[in-house]
């Protein structure tokens, strides 16, 4: 995102609902910076800087209480919450270095967030919709054991030609009819800024209340679904200017959405030259190209 700037044409969900008499406060951090214009339409704004993004610091009783008030304020509002602690490096209490909650780190920072998750959702009213997703998958092939090999790895990383063997193996890699490298590469010769495979791009997406059916759901949707969603189970009329497709009907209604091709594309990480991808899922299928020739997988 760092360089890129949201259009002034587009459309935001904060702006329409602001507009509608909501609340609209946003707490987030890393590359959701002001310079990149998503923070348009919120009343309030919170950046959070290095040190400060973890529910187990200041942050996460900050934002319980922002959401206790909202309840209690009489007025409908919307609240996004950037969550940071499954990012590397992954975060969580000492207590939950343990076999009991998990293989490695990241399944340990899922479990170590769990419990924050449930405060917060014991603050919410029934009436209240809560949307949970994620912006990415991970590759976690050779992931850390523990908190002490997860730094470890980290200044081995830092002291080694990671990068310049990293851009090799995606160079070939990215473009070889077979992605056999990129299959057998570990995850910081892949990660979630460099491939369109499916463990990097299927990510949870959870509706909870508001007449949200239980339920679950198989047929792919995107991203680009969340804002006219939003806006529909909010009675508001989406309008034109949004890209995705509602999936109001689907979550009160209990039905699988319309089945259509879902898009992506991808620019590759900041910190080394990118390889440029796009790939289409149709169903069981999925064609995934490079930007700059021919090859295909």
């Amino acid at each position: 995102l760092r360089g890129t700037r949201l259009s002034d044409t587009m459309p935001t969900v904060a702006e329409r609902l602001s507009a509608a008499g909501y609340a609209t406060w946003c707490s987030v951090t890393g590359p959701l910076l002001q310079t990149v214009g998503t923070f348009r339409g919120f009343e309030e704004v919170e950046y959070r800087e290095a040190g400060d993004r973890s529910v187990h610091s200041e942050f996460g009783v900050r934002a319980l209480a922002r959401v206790a008030g909202l309840e209690t304020a009489g007025r409908p509002y919307l609240g996004v919450i950037h969550i940071w602690d499954v990012h590397m490096p992954r975060r969580y209490p000492a207590r939950f270095d343990s076999r009991r909650y998990g293989r490695d780190v990241y399944e340990r920072a899922l479990a170590g967030f769990d419990p924050w998750l449930g405060t917060l959702l014991s603050l919410v009213g029934d009436e209240t919709l809560v949307v949970f997703t994620g912006d990415h998958g991970e590759n976690t092939r050779l992931e850390p054991r523990t908190l002490r090999t997860q730094e470890l790895h980290r200044r081995a990383v830092r002291r080694l030609p990671v990068i310049p063997w990293a851009q090799w193996t995606l160079n070939r890699g990215a473009r070889s009819d077979s992605k056999r490298l990129l299959q057998i590469a570990p995850r910081h010769l892949w990660g979630h800024g460099q491939t369109l495979f499916e463990p990097l791009v299927r990510v949870p997406l959870v509706f909870r209340g508001a007449g949200a059916v239980p339920g679950r759901l198989e047929t792919p949707v995107s991203h680009v679904d969340l804002a006219p969603t939003l806006l529909a189970l909010a009675g508001i009329v989406p309008g034109a200017g949004w890209q995705g497709q509602s999936l109001a009907g689907a979550i009160r209604g209990g039905s699988e959405p319309p089945a259509r091709p879902v898009a992506m594309e991808i620019a590759g990480e900041p910190k080394m030259p990118p390889v440029r991808q796009r790939a289409i899922r149709d169903g069981r299928h999925k064609l995934i190209t490079s930007f700059d020739d021919a090859r295909w997988a």
